[in-house]
Protein backbone atom coordinates (compact mmCIF):
# COMPACT_ATOMS: atom_id res chain seq x y z
CA UNK A 1 0.00 0.00 0.00
CA UNK A 2 1.61 3.40 -0.83
CA UNK A 3 1.37 6.56 1.66
CA UNK A 4 1.38 10.37 1.08
CA UNK A 5 4.71 11.89 1.53
CA UNK A 6 4.52 14.59 4.06
CA UNK A 7 7.28 17.15 3.21
CA UNK A 8 6.80 20.28 4.73
CA UNK A 9 7.91 20.17 8.26
CA UNK A 10 10.65 17.69 7.23
CA UNK A 11 12.30 20.24 4.49
CA UNK A 12 11.13 23.25 5.94
CA UNK A 13 9.40 24.60 3.27
CA UNK A 14 6.38 27.08 3.87
CA UNK A 15 5.95 28.86 0.09
CA UNK A 16 6.29 25.68 -1.53
CA UNK A 17 4.53 22.73 -1.04
CA UNK A 18 4.80 19.05 -2.30
CA UNK A 19 2.00 18.09 -4.80
CA UNK A 20 3.15 14.84 -6.60
CA UNK A 21 5.69 12.89 -4.86
CA UNK A 22 5.90 9.88 -7.47
CA UNK A 23 5.41 11.89 -10.37
CA UNK A 24 7.95 13.53 -12.37
CA UNK A 25 7.00 14.92 -15.63
CA UNK A 26 8.49 15.81 -18.65
CA UNK A 27 7.62 18.00 -21.73
CA UNK A 28 6.97 15.86 -24.81
CA UNK A 29 6.13 18.85 -26.96
CA UNK A 30 5.28 22.39 -25.83
CA UNK A 31 3.70 25.17 -27.46
CA UNK A 32 5.62 26.90 -29.65
CA UNK A 33 7.87 24.09 -30.86
CA UNK A 34 8.45 23.35 -34.58
CA UNK A 35 7.24 20.63 -36.68
CA UNK A 36 6.34 20.51 -39.76
CA UNK A 37 7.27 23.80 -41.12
CA UNK A 38 5.13 25.35 -38.63
CA UNK A 39 4.65 25.75 -34.79
CA UNK A 40 2.74 23.15 -32.41
CA UNK A 41 -0.15 24.67 -30.41
CA UNK A 42 -2.17 22.07 -28.72
CA UNK A 43 -3.60 18.28 -28.41
CA UNK A 44 -6.94 17.03 -28.46
CA UNK A 45 -6.08 13.42 -28.41
CA UNK A 46 -3.04 12.42 -26.23
CA UNK A 47 -2.54 8.38 -25.71
CA UNK A 48 0.68 6.47 -24.67
CA UNK A 49 1.35 2.88 -26.44
CA UNK A 50 2.85 0.06 -24.53
CA UNK A 51 6.11 0.63 -25.30
CA UNK A 52 5.73 4.23 -23.63
CA UNK A 53 6.24 6.39 -26.91
CA UNK A 54 3.11 8.79 -27.44
CA UNK A 55 1.14 9.80 -29.85
CA UNK A 56 -0.51 12.96 -30.25
CA UNK A 57 -3.81 14.42 -32.25
CA UNK A 58 -3.31 18.35 -32.51
CA UNK A 59 -3.34 21.71 -34.21
CA UNK A 60 -0.42 23.62 -35.73
CA UNK A 61 -0.15 27.15 -34.64
CA UNK A 62 0.02 29.48 -37.82
CA UNK A 63 -1.80 27.43 -41.01
CA UNK A 64 -4.47 26.11 -38.36
CA UNK A 65 -3.97 22.22 -39.96
CA UNK A 66 -4.14 19.54 -37.89
CA UNK A 67 -1.48 16.62 -37.32
CA UNK A 68 -0.84 13.69 -36.18
CA UNK A 69 3.12 12.74 -33.95
CA UNK A 70 4.61 10.40 -33.15
CA UNK A 71 6.86 10.73 -29.96
CA UNK A 72 9.49 8.88 -28.56
CA UNK A 73 12.22 9.09 -25.74
CA UNK A 74 15.43 10.23 -26.00
CA UNK A 75 18.00 10.55 -23.40
CA UNK A 76 18.10 13.38 -20.80
CA UNK A 77 14.75 14.03 -20.70
CA UNK A 78 13.92 14.81 -24.36
CA UNK A 79 11.25 13.83 -26.81
CA UNK A 80 11.76 12.99 -30.66
CA UNK A 81 8.53 14.00 -32.33
CA UNK A 82 7.98 12.42 -36.03
CA UNK A 83 5.40 14.33 -38.41
CA UNK A 84 2.77 10.82 -39.32
CA UNK A 85 0.54 13.02 -41.38
CA UNK A 86 -0.49 16.60 -41.57
CA UNK A 87 -3.87 18.10 -43.14
CA UNK A 88 -3.41 20.07 -46.32
CA UNK A 89 -0.74 17.82 -47.56
CA UNK A 90 -1.03 15.24 -50.62
CA UNK A 91 -0.89 11.23 -50.02
CA UNK A 92 -0.67 8.37 -51.82
CA UNK A 93 -3.15 5.79 -52.24
CA UNK A 94 -4.76 3.07 -53.76
CA UNK A 95 -7.82 4.97 -55.19
CA UNK A 96 -8.89 6.43 -58.39
CA UNK A 97 -7.29 9.62 -58.07
CA UNK A 98 -4.07 8.53 -56.67
CA UNK A 99 -3.79 10.49 -53.69
CA UNK A 100 -5.49 12.11 -50.93
CA UNK A 101 -5.43 15.06 -48.73
CA UNK A 102 -7.43 15.23 -45.59
CA UNK A 103 -9.00 17.86 -43.32
CA UNK A 104 -9.19 15.99 -39.72
CA UNK A 105 -7.74 13.27 -37.89
CA UNK A 106 -9.27 11.27 -34.39
CA UNK A 107 -9.93 8.53 -32.95
CA UNK A 108 -6.49 7.90 -32.28
CA UNK A 109 -4.85 4.06 -31.24
CA UNK A 110 -1.58 2.89 -30.77
CA UNK A 111 -0.49 -0.79 -30.64
CA UNK A 112 3.48 -2.16 -30.15
CA UNK A 113 5.56 -4.93 -30.03
CA UNK A 114 4.25 -5.39 -34.01
CA UNK A 115 7.36 -6.34 -36.54
CA UNK A 116 6.71 -3.20 -38.29
CA UNK A 117 6.82 -1.32 -35.19
CA UNK A 118 4.64 0.76 -33.10
CA UNK A 119 1.84 1.26 -35.43
CA UNK A 120 -0.94 4.08 -35.00
CA UNK A 121 -4.03 3.83 -36.16
CA UNK A 122 -6.53 6.39 -36.20
CA UNK A 123 -9.88 7.82 -38.59
CA UNK A 124 -9.71 10.92 -41.01
CA UNK A 125 -11.58 13.00 -43.24
CA UNK A 126 -10.63 14.01 -46.69
CA UNK A 127 -10.95 17.65 -48.22
CA UNK A 128 -12.95 16.51 -51.12
CA UNK A 129 -16.72 18.11 -51.08
CA UNK A 130 -18.33 14.71 -50.23
CA UNK A 131 -15.90 14.75 -46.70
CA UNK A 132 -15.37 11.34 -47.56
CA UNK A 133 -13.63 9.42 -44.02
CA UNK A 134 -11.96 6.03 -43.53
CA UNK A 135 -8.81 4.45 -41.31
CA UNK A 136 -5.25 5.31 -41.60
CA UNK A 137 -2.55 3.37 -40.05
CA UNK A 138 1.34 4.29 -39.89
CA UNK A 139 4.21 2.05 -38.52
CA UNK A 140 7.39 3.38 -37.07
CA UNK A 141 8.92 0.79 -38.74
CA UNK A 142 8.05 2.52 -41.90
CA UNK A 143 7.66 5.98 -41.75
CA UNK A 144 7.58 7.23 -45.16
CA UNK A 145 3.82 5.48 -45.76
CA UNK A 146 0.99 6.29 -44.88
CA UNK A 147 -1.27 3.33 -45.25
CA UNK A 148 -4.98 2.83 -45.98
CA UNK A 149 -6.91 0.63 -44.11
CA UNK A 150 -10.11 1.53 -45.61
CA UNK A 151 -11.40 4.77 -47.06
CA UNK A 152 -14.54 5.86 -48.74
CA UNK A 153 -13.52 6.13 -52.60
CA UNK A 154 -10.31 4.03 -52.67
CA UNK A 155 -10.43 0.57 -54.33
CA UNK A 156 -10.86 -1.92 -51.54
CA UNK A 157 -14.31 -2.54 -51.60
CA UNK A 158 -15.12 -0.88 -48.81
CA UNK A 159 -17.52 1.70 -47.46
CA UNK A 160 -16.52 3.00 -44.02
CA UNK A 161 -19.88 3.92 -42.24
CA UNK A 162 -19.24 7.22 -40.66
CA UNK A 163 -19.58 7.79 -37.10
CA UNK A 164 -23.53 8.75 -36.24
CA UNK A 165 -23.13 10.41 -32.71
CA UNK A 166 -23.82 13.96 -32.15
CA UNK A 167 -20.33 15.52 -32.52
CA UNK A 168 -18.59 12.15 -32.48
CA UNK A 169 -15.74 10.31 -33.91
CA UNK A 170 -15.61 10.34 -37.79
CA UNK A 171 -15.25 6.48 -37.55
CA UNK A 172 -16.31 3.74 -35.00
CA UNK A 173 -13.18 1.47 -34.87
CA UNK A 174 -11.54 -0.79 -32.31
CA UNK A 175 -8.20 -1.96 -32.21
CA UNK A 176 -6.26 -5.10 -30.41
CA UNK A 177 -2.91 -5.50 -29.27
CA UNK A 178 -2.17 -6.98 -33.31
CA UNK A 179 -2.93 -3.93 -34.65
CA UNK A 180 -5.88 -5.34 -36.39
CA UNK A 181 -8.85 -3.19 -36.82
CA UNK A 182 -12.41 -3.79 -36.34
CA UNK A 183 -14.90 -1.26 -37.77
CA UNK A 184 -18.66 -0.54 -39.19
CA UNK A 185 -18.92 -1.08 -43.74
CA UNK A 186 -20.93 -0.95 -46.61
CA UNK A 187 -20.12 -2.36 -50.06
CA UNK A 188 -18.36 0.66 -51.75
CA UNK A 189 -20.67 -1.63 -54.83
CA UNK A 190 -23.36 -3.49 -55.20
CA UNK A 191 -26.16 -3.53 -52.40
CA UNK A 192 -25.55 -1.61 -49.06
CA UNK A 193 -25.66 -3.85 -46.70
CA UNK A 194 -24.24 -3.74 -43.38
CA UNK A 195 -21.32 -5.28 -42.66
CA UNK A 196 -18.62 -5.62 -39.90
CA UNK A 197 -14.68 -5.92 -41.46
CA UNK A 198 -11.72 -6.60 -39.53
CA UNK A 199 -8.25 -6.28 -40.82
CA UNK A 200 -5.51 -4.20 -41.34
CA UNK A 201 -3.32 -2.03 -43.70
CA UNK A 202 -2.49 -5.27 -45.61
CA UNK A 203 -5.63 -7.35 -45.75
CA UNK A 204 -9.21 -6.87 -44.90
CA UNK A 205 -11.86 -9.64 -44.09
CA UNK A 206 -15.69 -9.04 -43.62
CA UNK A 207 -16.49 -10.90 -40.15
CA UNK A 208 -19.99 -10.08 -40.54
CA UNK A 209 -23.02 -9.80 -43.19
CA UNK A 210 -26.52 -8.18 -42.27
CA UNK A 211 -29.26 -10.37 -43.70
CA UNK A 212 -33.02 -10.83 -43.43
CA UNK A 213 -32.71 -12.57 -40.47
CA UNK A 214 -29.87 -10.47 -38.38
CA UNK A 215 -28.69 -7.38 -39.22
CA UNK A 216 -26.56 -3.97 -37.49
CA UNK A 217 -28.32 -1.51 -39.19
CA UNK A 218 -30.28 1.11 -36.71
CA UNK A 219 -33.65 -0.11 -35.28
CA UNK A 220 -35.96 -0.22 -32.04
CA UNK A 221 -34.78 1.71 -29.46
CA UNK A 222 -30.72 1.90 -30.18
CA UNK A 223 -30.54 3.90 -33.06
CA UNK A 224 -26.99 3.90 -32.81
CA UNK A 225 -25.84 0.61 -32.81
CA UNK A 226 -23.59 0.69 -35.97
CA UNK A 227 -21.35 1.94 -33.46
CA UNK A 228 -21.41 -0.74 -30.90
CA UNK A 229 -18.82 -2.91 -30.73
CA UNK A 230 -15.83 -4.20 -29.67
CA UNK A 231 -12.38 -6.66 -30.54
CA UNK A 232 -10.57 -8.86 -28.98
CA UNK A 233 -6.96 -10.11 -28.50
CA UNK A 234 -7.96 -13.54 -30.70
CA UNK A 235 -9.82 -11.55 -33.50
CA UNK A 236 -13.15 -12.12 -32.52
CA UNK A 237 -15.38 -9.61 -31.15
CA UNK A 238 -18.92 -8.52 -30.14
CA UNK A 239 -21.17 -6.05 -31.57
CA UNK A 240 -25.33 -4.87 -31.43
CA UNK A 241 -27.40 -7.18 -33.80
CA UNK A 242 -31.23 -6.83 -34.13
CA UNK A 243 -32.74 -10.13 -35.12
CA UNK A 244 -35.63 -10.27 -37.19
CA UNK A 245 -38.81 -10.16 -35.39
CA UNK A 246 -37.48 -8.72 -32.50
CA UNK A 247 -37.20 -4.46 -32.28
CA UNK A 248 -34.51 -4.28 -29.77
CA UNK A 249 -31.24 -5.28 -30.54
CA UNK A 250 -29.00 -7.72 -28.47
CA UNK A 251 -25.11 -8.44 -27.89
CA UNK A 252 -23.48 -11.27 -30.00
CA UNK A 253 -20.45 -12.74 -30.28
CA UNK A 254 -18.46 -12.08 -34.05
CA UNK A 255 -16.05 -14.67 -34.52
CA UNK A 256 -13.10 -14.29 -35.97
CA UNK A 257 -13.15 -16.54 -39.03
CA UNK A 258 -16.90 -14.87 -40.17
CA UNK A 259 -18.55 -17.57 -38.60
CA UNK A 260 -22.84 -17.25 -37.22
CA UNK A 261 -22.69 -14.69 -34.27
CA UNK A 262 -23.95 -16.27 -31.15
CA UNK A 263 -26.25 -14.30 -28.67
CA UNK A 264 -25.62 -13.55 -25.18
CA UNK A 265 -28.44 -14.61 -23.39
CA UNK A 266 -29.71 -11.55 -21.56
CA UNK A 267 -32.67 -12.80 -19.71
CA UNK A 268 -34.93 -10.57 -18.47
CA UNK A 269 -32.38 -7.83 -19.18
CA UNK A 270 -32.66 -5.28 -21.38
CA UNK A 271 -29.72 -3.12 -23.06
CA UNK A 272 -29.47 0.28 -21.28
CA UNK A 273 -30.41 3.24 -23.83
CA UNK A 274 -28.79 5.71 -21.29
CA UNK A 275 -24.63 5.04 -23.10
CA UNK A 276 -23.81 2.40 -24.89
CA UNK A 277 -24.92 -1.38 -23.56
CA UNK A 278 -21.08 -2.63 -24.85
CA UNK A 279 -18.57 -1.44 -22.17
CA UNK A 280 -15.67 -3.77 -23.06
CA UNK A 281 -15.00 -6.98 -24.68
CA UNK A 282 -12.02 -9.50 -23.51
CA UNK A 283 -10.64 -12.83 -24.99
CA UNK A 284 -7.78 -14.58 -26.35
CA UNK A 285 -5.67 -13.63 -23.51
CA UNK A 286 -6.93 -16.10 -20.22
CA UNK A 287 -10.17 -14.65 -20.27
CA UNK A 288 -13.74 -14.75 -22.23
CA UNK A 289 -15.87 -12.09 -21.39
CA UNK A 290 -18.25 -8.88 -22.24
CA UNK A 291 -19.26 -6.18 -19.83
CA UNK A 292 -22.96 -4.71 -20.55
CA UNK A 293 -24.92 -2.18 -19.43
CA UNK A 294 -28.53 -3.33 -19.03
CA UNK A 295 -31.64 -1.43 -17.67
CA UNK A 296 -32.59 -1.70 -14.25
CA UNK A 297 -36.40 -2.44 -13.09
CA UNK A 298 -37.19 1.46 -12.26
CA UNK A 299 -36.71 4.58 -14.60
CA UNK A 300 -32.85 5.72 -14.71
CA UNK A 301 -31.84 2.38 -12.82
CA UNK A 302 -28.90 0.18 -14.26
CA UNK A 303 -26.76 -2.85 -14.24
CA UNK A 304 -23.79 -3.67 -15.49
CA UNK A 305 -23.35 -7.27 -16.44
CA UNK A 306 -21.17 -9.72 -16.78
CA UNK A 307 -21.00 -12.64 -19.22
CA UNK A 308 -18.26 -15.16 -19.19
CA UNK A 309 -17.68 -17.73 -22.04
CA UNK A 310 -21.02 -15.98 -23.82
CA UNK A 311 -23.01 -17.29 -20.92
CA UNK A 312 -25.70 -15.60 -18.83
CA UNK A 313 -24.55 -12.12 -17.95
CA UNK A 314 -24.44 -11.84 -14.06
CA UNK A 315 -24.58 -8.33 -12.32
CA UNK A 316 -20.95 -7.67 -10.88
CA UNK A 317 -22.69 -4.24 -9.25
CA UNK A 318 -25.79 -3.57 -7.02
CA UNK A 319 -28.21 -1.86 -9.33
CA UNK A 320 -28.06 1.66 -8.82
CA UNK A 321 -30.03 4.83 -10.30
CA UNK A 322 -28.47 7.90 -12.71
CA UNK A 323 -29.36 10.87 -11.43
CA UNK A 324 -29.53 12.57 -14.70
CA UNK A 325 -29.24 12.13 -18.45
CA UNK A 326 -26.26 13.65 -18.87
CA UNK A 327 -24.07 11.59 -16.12
CA UNK A 328 -23.64 8.14 -18.22
CA UNK A 329 -22.25 5.23 -16.63
CA UNK A 330 -18.62 4.77 -17.92
CA UNK A 331 -15.75 2.20 -17.74
CA UNK A 332 -13.83 -0.16 -19.38
CA UNK A 333 -11.97 -3.57 -19.69
CA UNK A 334 -8.64 -4.80 -20.40
CA UNK A 335 -7.35 -7.75 -22.92
CA UNK A 336 -6.53 -9.68 -19.30
CA UNK A 337 -10.35 -8.37 -17.74
CA UNK A 338 -9.19 -6.20 -15.31
CA UNK A 339 -11.84 -3.47 -15.11
CA UNK A 340 -12.77 0.09 -14.26
CA UNK A 341 -16.46 1.91 -14.00
CA UNK A 342 -17.33 4.93 -12.78
CA UNK A 343 -21.15 4.44 -11.81
CA UNK A 344 -23.15 7.89 -11.39
CA UNK A 345 -25.89 7.08 -8.43
CA UNK A 346 -28.31 9.27 -6.82
CA UNK A 347 -27.17 7.78 -3.17
CA UNK A 348 -23.33 8.77 -4.00
CA UNK A 349 -20.84 8.46 -7.49
CA UNK A 350 -18.45 6.00 -7.18
CA UNK A 351 -15.20 4.54 -9.04
CA UNK A 352 -15.44 0.55 -9.07
CA UNK A 353 -12.71 -1.88 -9.67
CA UNK A 354 -13.48 -5.84 -10.69
CA UNK A 355 -11.14 -8.70 -12.34
CA UNK A 356 -13.26 -10.68 -15.26
CA UNK A 357 -10.82 -13.43 -14.70
CA UNK A 358 -11.42 -13.93 -10.97
CA UNK A 359 -13.63 -16.14 -9.39
CA UNK A 360 -15.53 -13.54 -7.74
CA UNK A 361 -15.55 -11.06 -9.71
CA UNK A 362 -18.13 -8.91 -7.84
CA UNK A 363 -16.53 -4.52 -8.29
CA UNK A 364 -15.59 -3.10 -4.60
CA UNK A 365 -15.81 0.41 -4.30
CA UNK A 366 -12.13 2.51 -4.55
CA UNK A 367 -13.02 6.41 -5.01
CA UNK A 368 -16.20 8.03 -3.80
CA UNK A 369 -17.67 11.15 -3.26
CA UNK A 370 -17.72 12.56 0.20
CA UNK A 371 -21.05 13.28 1.87
CA UNK A 372 -20.06 16.10 3.92
CA UNK A 373 -21.00 14.64 7.42
CA UNK A 374 -19.22 11.85 9.43
CA UNK A 375 -16.09 10.50 8.99
CA UNK A 376 -14.69 10.60 5.75
CA UNK A 377 -14.03 7.15 4.55
CA UNK A 378 -10.92 6.42 3.09
CA UNK A 379 -12.38 5.49 -0.32
CA UNK A 380 -13.74 9.68 -0.15
CA UNK A 381 -9.64 10.63 0.94
CA UNK A 382 -7.65 12.23 -1.96
CA UNK A 383 -3.88 11.32 -0.52
CA UNK A 384 -2.20 14.63 -1.14
CA UNK A 385 1.63 14.96 -1.06
CA UNK A 386 1.13 18.32 1.13
CA UNK A 387 0.19 16.18 4.23
CA UNK A 388 -3.04 17.77 4.67
CA UNK A 389 -5.18 15.14 2.70
CA UNK A 390 -8.68 16.26 0.57
CA UNK A 391 -11.94 15.41 0.21
CA UNK A 392 -12.96 14.13 -3.00
CA UNK A 393 -16.13 16.44 -3.45
CA UNK A 394 -17.04 14.94 -7.48
CA UNK A 395 -16.00 12.58 -9.48
CA UNK A 396 -16.39 14.15 -12.67
CA UNK A 397 -17.35 17.88 -13.05
CA UNK A 398 -20.90 19.04 -14.36
CA UNK A 399 -22.07 17.46 -17.91
CA UNK A 400 -18.50 15.14 -18.30
CA UNK A 401 -18.78 11.82 -19.60
CA UNK A 402 -14.98 11.00 -19.37
CA UNK A 403 -14.30 7.28 -18.27
CA UNK A 404 -12.27 6.05 -16.07
CA UNK A 405 -8.74 4.00 -17.86
CA UNK A 406 -7.02 0.92 -16.07
CA UNK A 407 -4.15 -1.01 -17.33
CA UNK A 408 -3.26 -4.82 -16.75
CA UNK A 409 -1.94 -4.31 -13.78
CA UNK A 410 -5.05 -3.00 -12.01
CA UNK A 411 -3.82 0.88 -11.96
CA UNK A 412 -7.07 2.79 -12.48
CA UNK A 413 -6.88 6.69 -13.50
CA UNK A 414 -9.23 8.83 -13.29
CA UNK A 415 -10.02 12.55 -12.77
CA UNK A 416 -12.23 14.25 -9.69
CA UNK A 417 -12.76 17.79 -7.59
CA UNK A 418 -11.05 17.76 -4.54
CA UNK A 419 -10.90 20.26 -1.52
CA UNK A 420 -12.11 20.98 1.88
CA UNK A 421 -15.32 21.94 0.48
CA UNK A 422 -17.61 21.58 -2.34
CA UNK A 423 -17.30 25.66 -2.40
CA UNK A 424 -13.22 25.40 -2.19
CA UNK A 425 -12.05 22.73 -4.68
CA UNK A 426 -10.08 22.09 -7.41
CA UNK A 427 -9.72 19.40 -10.46
CA UNK A 428 -7.18 16.54 -9.79
CA UNK A 429 -5.66 13.76 -11.50
CA UNK A 430 -5.88 10.73 -9.90
CA UNK A 431 -4.47 6.88 -9.54
CA UNK A 432 -5.59 4.09 -7.34
CA UNK A 433 -3.47 0.65 -7.55
CA UNK A 434 -4.71 -2.37 -6.06
CA UNK A 435 -3.58 -2.67 -2.55
CA UNK A 436 -4.38 1.10 -1.96
CA UNK A 437 -6.85 2.36 0.84
CA UNK A 438 -7.07 5.46 -0.53
CA UNK A 439 -6.60 7.07 -3.95
CA UNK A 440 -3.60 9.45 -5.03
CA UNK A 441 -3.32 12.97 -6.70
CA UNK A 442 -1.17 12.79 -9.14
CA UNK A 443 -1.70 16.52 -10.16
CA UNK A 444 -3.76 19.29 -9.52
CA UNK A 445 -4.74 22.44 -11.13
CA UNK A 446 -2.36 24.97 -9.21
CA UNK A 447 0.53 22.81 -9.99
CA UNK A 448 3.71 24.70 -10.23
CA UNK A 449 5.65 22.05 -13.19
CA UNK A 450 8.64 22.47 -15.46
CA UNK A 451 7.76 22.79 -18.79
CA UNK A 452 11.04 23.32 -21.25
CA UNK A 453 13.28 24.75 -18.44
CA UNK A 454 10.65 27.16 -17.18
CA UNK A 455 8.34 26.39 -14.25
CA UNK A 456 4.75 27.03 -15.11
CA UNK A 457 1.32 26.81 -13.59
CA UNK A 458 -1.21 24.27 -14.55
CA UNK A 459 -4.42 25.54 -15.53
CA UNK A 460 -6.62 22.92 -16.96
CA UNK A 461 -5.47 19.11 -18.41
CA UNK A 462 -6.59 16.26 -19.59
CA UNK A 463 -6.39 12.28 -20.06
CA UNK A 464 -7.59 10.87 -23.84
CA UNK A 465 -10.90 9.34 -21.91
CA UNK A 466 -12.86 8.93 -24.94
CA UNK A 467 -16.80 9.40 -24.18
CA UNK A 468 -18.70 6.50 -24.91
CA UNK A 469 -15.40 4.90 -26.04
CA UNK A 470 -13.53 2.01 -24.27
CA UNK A 471 -11.45 0.90 -26.16
CA UNK A 472 -7.71 0.19 -24.27
CA UNK A 473 -5.73 1.01 -26.81
CA UNK A 474 -6.87 4.69 -26.86
CA UNK A 475 -5.67 5.62 -23.22
CA UNK A 476 -3.19 7.67 -21.92
CA UNK A 477 -2.34 5.06 -19.46
CA UNK A 478 -0.17 1.97 -20.56
CA UNK A 479 1.07 -1.50 -18.50
CA UNK A 480 4.17 0.77 -17.75
CA UNK A 481 2.14 2.87 -15.44
CA UNK A 482 2.94 5.50 -17.47
CA UNK A 483 0.85 8.51 -18.56
CA UNK A 484 0.66 11.31 -21.32
CA UNK A 485 -1.50 14.15 -20.58
CA UNK A 486 -2.08 17.58 -22.46
CA UNK A 487 -1.98 20.22 -20.52
CA UNK A 488 -3.18 24.43 -20.52
CA UNK A 489 -0.51 26.38 -18.47
CA UNK A 490 -0.19 30.04 -17.35
CA UNK A 491 3.22 31.38 -16.95
CA UNK A 492 6.69 30.88 -18.56
CA UNK A 493 8.55 32.66 -21.64
CA UNK A 494 5.26 33.40 -23.24
CA UNK A 495 2.60 34.16 -20.08
CA UNK A 496 1.03 30.88 -21.36
CA UNK A 497 0.63 27.81 -23.33
CA UNK A 498 0.00 24.17 -24.06
CA UNK A 499 1.75 21.34 -23.85
CA UNK A 500 2.23 17.26 -23.83
CA UNK A 501 3.58 15.63 -20.66
CA UNK A 502 4.64 12.36 -19.68
CA UNK A 503 5.37 10.58 -16.39
CA UNK A 504 5.55 7.49 -14.78
CA UNK A 505 3.93 6.41 -11.79
CA UNK A 506 6.46 4.09 -9.64
CA UNK A 507 4.23 1.71 -7.18
CA UNK A 508 6.12 3.44 -4.23
CA UNK A 509 6.81 6.86 -4.08
CA UNK A 510 10.76 7.50 -3.45
CA UNK A 511 12.07 10.07 -2.00
CA UNK A 512 14.53 11.33 -4.36
CA UNK A 513 11.90 11.86 -7.04
CA UNK A 514 9.90 13.83 -5.37
CA UNK A 515 9.30 17.25 -7.10
CA UNK A 516 8.21 20.53 -5.32
CA UNK A 517 5.11 22.11 -6.31
CA UNK A 518 2.51 24.90 -5.62
CA UNK A 519 -1.14 23.70 -5.09
CA UNK A 520 -2.95 26.91 -4.86
CA UNK A 521 -5.21 27.29 -7.64
CA UNK A 522 -8.11 25.86 -8.59
CA UNK A 523 -9.04 24.80 -12.48
CA UNK A 524 -11.36 22.48 -14.93
CA UNK A 525 -10.99 19.76 -16.84
CA UNK A 526 -10.61 19.83 -20.23
CA UNK A 527 -12.83 17.11 -21.70
CA UNK A 528 -12.19 15.17 -24.54
CA UNK A 529 -15.05 15.38 -26.76
CA UNK A 530 -16.87 12.50 -28.95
Amino acid sequence: MRTAWMLGGILGLSAMAAASPNVQFQTVINQGDPIAGDQFENASQVVVAPDGTVGIVGLLENSGNEIVIYSTPQPVDSWDNQVVAVAGQNYPFPNPSGTENFNSFDNLAMTSGLSTGTRLTFDAQDSSANGYVGILQWDAGNPTILNDVAFQGDNKGYSVTPGTLSGGALVELQVNGSGQVLFPATPSTGPGTGLLVRGDESSLTTVFTSTSSLSNTPSGTNTDQMSRLALGADNSGAALLTASGNPNPGVYIIPANGGAPSAIPLGSYTLSTFADPIIGYASGLGVNATLILANGSSSRSQNILLSKNGGTPQPIVAQFTQPTSYESTEGQMTPNGQIALYIPNTTGDTIQYANAASANSNASVVASVYSGSGPVPSTATALDPSGSNLDIEALTSPGSTAGPEINSSGTILFDAEVGTSPGNEKAALMDWMPGDQSPEILLAAGDQVDVDGSMVTIDDFYVNNLSNDYDYYKNGLNDLNEIAIGVDYTGGPNGSGSAVLYAAIPSVPEPSTIALVSVAAFGLFKRRRR
